[in-house]
Order: structure tokens, then sequence, then C-alpha cells
């Protein structure tokens, strides 16, 4: 899960490629604390997200996660209006 993300990193011509782009749920980061990669901007982040996002596609759900503090309590409180 973590190998496309360094791949893009690299190249971000492969984001494209390496990502999923049909509808499940919601995957909210901005890239500043990505799982195991820190802080490697929301682009690069995002097949991360989409793997997580698989496990929740069952549920609909908003996974907001990735994020470091505090801008993760600045979104949440927008998610709450």
């Amino acid at each position: 899960m973590l190998l496309p993300c360094l791949v893009i990193q690299k190249d971000l011509e492969k984001n494209l490629d390496l990502r999923r782009r049909w509808n499940m749920v919601a995957g909210i980061t901005d890239g500043t604390a990505v799982l195991g990669l820190g802080d490697i901007r929301p682009d690069v982040g995002m097949p991360v997200m989409e793997g997580k996002c698989a496990r929740f596609r069952a549920f609909g759900v908003v996974n907001r996660e990735d994020i470091s503090g505090p801008h993760c309590y600045e979104i949440e409180k927008h998610l709450k209006k």
C-alpha cells in the first residue's frame, strides 16, 4: 500500500495510473501524517487513503485520517457543520 505513494512522490505522472477512480467512500487527508510516510502531500498519499476507504465501502463512511494535528481538528469542525 505504501509503494504507490513512493512512486507517485517521485513521478506525479504515475498518479492517475496507480489510483482507483470509482466512488466508494469519501477519504479526506491533507497528507501531513500519512501512515508510515509522514508529511508527503495529499496527492502523493491518496493510494494509502484509497486502500483504507476500500475497507469502509460497505458502511459508506467519511474517513478522516492521516492528517496531523492541529489540522485534523479544523477539518473535523467543518465536517460537523
